[in-house]
């Protein structure tokens, strides 16, 4: 996927005025980097936000059979990305000498069910919000591993967008009326978006690489954010800038 691919896919959520509309075009958009399935989960609101608890396209089936077997308790995919801010394989948990039997039996339950392989993404911010997304792939772990690298970007882009576009409906003030941003940090976050790394973005802006780190970590700060890839979806939702 193209850094102009990238850009479609948030500005997809950026108009969004109807929250019905949200799990629809959140699945459109899965659907073209070949998830089948999904689940949203909000751990911990954000203050101001009144976002749903939950939303999810798993099957009713593996949704209630969860939700019998207490696994909300023991999800080994939500506890590995309680403390970090990437996407885990679950091929990746599941083959860890540290899991559980328990955590086993969980993930090969998920397969019978039809869920073969997948991700769990965190998403934190704005502020202390905390939620956690899961993906299911219509393909097999090998396959999920070969093309992750790719794939990985793709998904991150495509739920922090989702994510960014739910709170504009979600909060109870505009957003805009919050975040201010100079005209550096403004650039710093252009080149980002324009897929170049803290060096190139030091280089074309003849600034020290720190100092761009400074100028994205108070953009970061600003927003509420936890990375520069989050911000940069933010600005674009936000209007603040137009890569």
């Amino acid at each position: 996927m193209s850094v102009q691919q990238y850009i479609d896919s948030i500005e997809k959520f950026a108009d969004l005025t109807d929250p019905a509309e949200l799990k629809p075009r959140l699945s459109r958009s899965l659907d073209e980097i070949g998830v089948g399935a999904w689940t949203y989960t909000v751990i911990r609101n954000c203050e101001g936000c009144f976002a749903p608890r939950y939303m999810t396209t798993y099957p009713e089936e593996w949704t209630a059979h969860y939700i019998d077997k207490d696994y909300v308790a023991t999800d080994p995919t939500i506890h590995a990305v309680s403390g970090g801010l990437r996407p885990v394989r679950w091929d990746e948990l599941e083959t860890d000498p540290s899991m559980t039997r328990r955590g086993r039996k969980m993930f090969q339950e998920a397969r019978d069910f039809g869920l073969r392989s997948g991700v769990t993404m965190p998403i934190h911010g704005p502020g202390n919000g905390y939620t956690v997304f899961g993906a299911s792939f219509d393909r097999g772990e090998k396959d999920l591993a070969r093309d992750w690298p790719e794939i990985r970007s793709a998904l991150q882009l495509v739920v922090l967008g989702a994510h960014d576009g739910a709170l504009m409906l979600w909060r109870t003030a505009d957003d805009r009326d919050a975040v201010h941003v100079t005209d550096r940090e403004r650039d710093c976050l252009l080149w980002t978006a324009r897929g170049k790394t803290t060096w190139e973005c030091a280089a074309i802006l003849k600034l020290s690489e720190d100092t761009v780190r400074f100028y994205l970590r108070a953009v970061m700060d600003k927003m509420g954010v936890h990375s520069k890839h989050h911000a940069v979806v933010k600005a674009i939702t936000l209007n603040l800038i137009v890569p």
